[in-house]
Formats: structure tokens, sequence, C-alpha cells
């Protein structure tokens, strides 16, 4: 499993940064640092997630990527 350090900023929760680690020590380090680096920094967060790739976290956590869920997309074309 692969571990996704992701670092938002601003009011529309994009993300700026992601930083993919196979391992979880190092992601549980680098999660550590980046809190600190934004504590005082009120738009600002932080987000370690597991997942098999980016591609599923995508579609798993979408609206970590400001992103569509399933379904918003399926009761959008249901919709017409």
């Amino acid at each position: 499993m692969k571990h996704f350090l992701i670092v938002y900023h601003g009011q529309h929760g994009i993300p700026v940064d992601v930083t993919e680690f196979r391992r979880p020590a190092p992601a549980l380090e680098a999660y550590r640092a980046a809190e600190e680096k934004v504590r005082d920094d009120h738009v600002a967060r932080v987000v370690l997630v597991a997942a098999p790739s980016l591609d599923v976290l995508k579609i798993t956590h979408s609206s970590l990527f400001g992103l569509a869920s399933v379904e918003d997309l399926v009761r959008d074309l249901i919709a017409g």
C-alpha cells in the first residue's frame, strides 16, 4: 500500500502538492514536518492517506482533489 501526503492551500482546497511514499515511516515523518510547516497558516491543511495508487485515491477520496464524487456524476447523468 502506498501513502500519499497531500498539502492544500487556499479557500478552494485544491491540492498544491501530492507526494507518494512506498513506506509508512517516511510518510509519517513527512506528514509531521508538513503539519509543523503550516501550523500558523489558517488556510493550509495536510492530509496523509493510504491507497493502492493515486488513481484509486482520486476515485475513493474525490473530495480531496476537488473532484465530483461518483454519486454526483451518476446523478448528473440521470438528470440529463
